[in-house]
């Protein structure tokens, strides 16, 4: 989606991509003036339903979420029919993985303006975490039509249409980013992904290149190169990617990870203990991990280190299978 330091191929490829709901909350929904239903009534302590909701905007802006939403349901509660705190509180619910909640929030602002762009767009997230895939074109699509000029409607959308292997529709919603805003270096990864799946990998290097170009302290960009790379058996100019991006983002699990690979792939078993083992550190119950390290330990002929890590991955995955 449209996030300004991640993209959808990162993740797409096998990465640890940031959360969706932390991402998504870096995005502004921008200071639009309520619509609906005043209210004169006071809480118990004499707060007016708009004190409420300045404070509701503050605890969220700070982090804490469950105060906010407080705030949000008592000015609510007063009586408020107003598409701000129906926002706010829907966006906090998304935020706190209470995504039924927040489809309640956004609707409700849609029964006061059918066309209320960011109530669909919202709702469009939601939906995007549900099996109901189709409701979330449907309602990105209805945000585009009332508001065809935001960049993240078309990302959002092309996440869900790649979601579904509708890779050439994804295509097709990033080109239409790309021609509103053309520097963003995240869309370029996305969209380089998805060329990737279709078995077009020179277009899809093309735009790896090209957000290197827009934005040289992306780290994810660094990595898709590395991994289109990776792909080709270019292992050691797809080290150097892993590199970089590592230097931009220090201890980057899926950088690791794919570092340590690369260097087993060339022969490289101590550079390649050395990085398995750091990414071990980040993520010790990854039964993967150690038996990957192991073969490491084998070519270099400890064979009892490589029994021990043999010996953990069994363990960690008997452990999860139980579990």
């Amino acid at each position: 989606m449209n996030y300004p330091r991640n993209s959808s191929f990162l993740g797409s490829y096998a990465l640890a991509a940031v959360c969706l709901s932390a991402l998504l909350s870096s995005v502004s929904c921008g200071d639009e003036p309520g619509e609906g239903a005043k209210t004169t009534k006071l809480s118990a302590d004499g707060r007016t339903a708009e004190e409420l909701l300045a404070e509701g905007i503050a605890f969220r802006s700070e982090g804490d979420r469950v105060q906010a939403i407080a705030r949000y349901s008592e000015a609510i509660g007063l009586g408020l029919e107003d598409r701000k705190v129906f926002l706010e509180r829907g966006r906090a619910y998304f935020e706190t993985n209470q995504n039924q909640k927040a489809i309640d929030d956004f609707r409700a602002m849609i029964r006061l303006d059918g066309k209320d762009a960011e109530a669909h767009y919202w709702l469009g997230n939601a939906y995007a975490r549900t099996t109901q895939k189709d409701k979330s074109l449907g309602h990105y699509t209805l945000a585009i039509r009332a508001k065809s000029d935001s960049v993240r409607f078309y990302v959002n959308r092309a996440e869900v249409y790649a979601s579904l292997d509708r890779l050439k529709e994804a295509v097709e919603d990033c080109g239409r980013a790309l021609a509103l805003d053309p520097f963003q270096a995240s869309t370029l990864v996305n969209r380089g992904g998805y060329y990737a799946r279709l078995g077009m990998p020179d277009r899809a290097l093309t735009d790896f290149e090209k957000a290197i170009q827009v934005d040289k302290s992306f780290y994810g960009a660094y990595h898709a190169r590395g991994l289109h790379r990776g792909s080709r058996g270019e292992f050691r100019p797809a080290i150097v990617d892993f590199s970089k991006a590592l230097e931009l983002q220090p201890g980057f699990l899926p950088a690791l990870e794919r570092r340590a690979a690369s260097f087993q792939s060339i022969g490289a078993h101590q550079q390649a203990v050395a990085d398995f083992s750091a990414a071990i550190q980040s993520s010790p119950r990854n039964p993967h991990l150690y038996l990957s390290r192991a073969r490491s330990w084998a070519a270099l002929g400890e064979r009892e280190k490589a029994a021990a890590d043999q010996k953990t991955a069994q363990s960690l995955s008997s452990g999860a299978t139980a579990r």
